[in-house]
């Protein structure tokens, strides 16, 4: 399973809103990553089919990969990638 907390604002908790949280909290449907990676105020996991997931701070170059530029407070998966083989 996957926990986020602490500040929010760009919703890279992946909770589905951009609350700061003071405790740890369970992130719903992410029980198929196998690997994350989490920055200051985005994130991106890997699911064990290969495809990658990205939630948080999305502004202005659009910097998760979704092709916009628009904050993600849920994970939301990069479709532009494909499926990733970890080594």
């Amino acid at each position: 399973s996957l926990w986020g907390w602490g500040s929010n604002r760009c919703g890279q908790n992946g909770l589905g809103d951009v609350m700061h949280v003071v405790i740890p909290t369970q992130i719903p449907n992410t029980q198929n990553f196998v690997n994350v990676s989490a920055g200051r105020e985005h994130s991106i996991a890997l699911d064990s089919s290969g495809s990658a997931w990205a939630f948080g701070n999305n502004d202005l170059k659009g910097p998760l990969g979704l092709q916009d530029a628009v904050h993600v407070n849920v994970p939301t998966q990069i479709t532009t990638l494909g499926n990733i083989e970890m080594i």
